[in-house]
């Protein structure tokens, strides 16, 4: 799902699975991806992206999110 936000988008993705997702805010300690790996930089990638990221219970599983910030139009010059 995405949500517009005044300041950007809100992305949520749901599953089944109950269990948290992992510290969102930084790799647990030895956990850092492997960069030879083709997988496993799904959560790195949204804390280095986001502005802000999180997740929350739901009645089937969990739901994980994360905000993207709007970026502001680029300036166009004036014509002469």
């Amino acid at each position: 799902m995405v949500r517009l936000l005044p300041t950007g988008c809100q992305v949520e993705v749901h599953d089944a699975d109950p269990v948290p997702p992992g510290d969102l805010t930084r790799p647990a300690a030895g956990r850092e991806p492997d960069p030879w790996q083709e997988h496993g930089r799904g959560l790195l990638l949204i804390r280095a992206l986001s502005s802000s990221c999180g997740h929350r219970p739901t009645e089937t599983g969990k739901a994980v999110w994360f905000r993207l910030a709007a970026v502001p139009p680029q300036g166009r010059p004036r014509p002469v």
